[in-house]
């Protein structure tokens, strides 16, 4: 296997690793993994908090993002409202019952993230943060 391939195996296996994690915490709530990815991209994104955000960033389809944050809003989990700046835009605030499942996913991730930099230094930690860095903005540029 050429490094290339191994390299993009290993991408793979941290995404399906923290997806499955993710899942079992949302269901634990009552929600899908893809609404439990919308509550953590907000809680950790703040400024970001435009449907179209959700859709670019994490490149999801308008219609599953909406059904989504539809749900979402159903639940009391999110509010959404008009944009201030510009009115054709919507907002999606984070509202208090979101917050609880919001820091578990957070926890989960720092215990995931721990998990699999056990043994890295702090050097190496950021050398591979560097590197990483590099490889989105090579990524985003193309």
């Amino acid at each position: 296997m050429t490094l290339n391939s191994e390299i993009l195996i290993l991408f793979r296996t941290i995404e399906q690793g923290y997806q499955s994690r993710l899942s079992v915490l949302a269901k634990s709530a009552g929600l899908s993994t893809l609404e439990g990815t919308i509550l953590s991209f907000l809680h950790c994104n703040p400024g970001l908090e435009s449907p179209s955000a959700l859709i670019h960033l994490l490149n999801l389809s308008k219609g599953d993002v909406s059904m989504a944050v539809a749900h979402l809003v159903s639940l009391g989990y999110l509010a959404k409202s008009k944009d201030e700046k510009d009115l054709r835009k919507s907002r999606l605030v984070l509202l208090e019952p979101a917050q609880k499942i919001s820091q578990e996913i957070d926890e989960m991730r720092e215990n995931y993230l721990e998990e699999i930099l056990q043994g890295f230094s702090r050097g190496e930690k950021q050398g591979l943060q560097d590197s990483l860095t590099r490889i989105y903005h090579n990524v985003s540029t193309h």
